[in-house]
């Protein structure tokens, strides 16, 4: 365990982010604070929620990775960018190491697309979301201070791409000090305040 990535996702109820974010729209910059805080539900189960948009994203923090299981909410908030961007984060530090996953398609495809992929389940599954992440840039391998995570969502039916979104996470301080977004022009930031 790298001691800067289990501080900086070590995310216990009662604890608050807050954020400055940047939004460039078609070349209108947009900048909103936003609060999110710790809870855990009835079943104890912990989620991160937006103060501004609502939203929740359950984790799992089992010490050695850091993964989100569900999201509920505003799929154009922060927050939903960080649950596909942070996705699943390794707490340890190894170079060039990839992290590989699937994510959920209840967040991209409705209607008749995933009724028909329901339907054909069985024989092929053509409709895919997948996650990757790979450790970008540390300044001291023994004892960081500093660690950049890239990575990247894509959506595709069959062999085309439909949707990529990247994104880059910095940590520093023993928290999350930034994190971009970047998809098809747009591109918007977040900085903790």
């Amino acid at each position: 365990i790298t001691p800067l990535l289990s501080k900086s996702f070590y995310f216990i109820p009662g604890a608050v982010l807050n954020f400055l974010v940047t939004r460039n729209n078609q070349r209108l910059f947009e900048k909103q604070k936003e609060k999110w805080e710790i809870f855990v539900d009835a079943y104890n189960h912990p989620y991160i929620f937006c103060h501004t948009t609502k939203s929740m994203a359950y984790f799992v923090n089992n010490e050695t990775l850091h993964y989100f299981t569900d999201f509920i909410g505003d799929k154009n908030s922060l927050l939903y960018y960080f649950y596909l961007g942070a996705h699943k984060v390794l707490l340890g530090y190894y170079h060039q190491m990839e992290i590989k996953d699937k994510l959920p398609l209840e967040g991209f495809y409705s209607g008749p697309s995933k009724i028909i992929q329901d339907f054909i389940a069985p024989f092929n599954i053509y409709l895919k979301a997948e996650y990757r992440s790979v450790f970008s840039q540390i300044d001291d391998v023994s004892n960081p201070n500093q660690i950049e995570i890239k990575s990247e969502s894509i959506v595709m039916a069959g062999n085309a791409v439909r949707r990529k979104v990247n994104f880059n996470l910095t940590l520093k301080e023993n928290k999350i000090h930034s994190f971009k977004v970047l998809e098809n022009g747009k591109m918007f930031s977040a900085e903790t305040v």
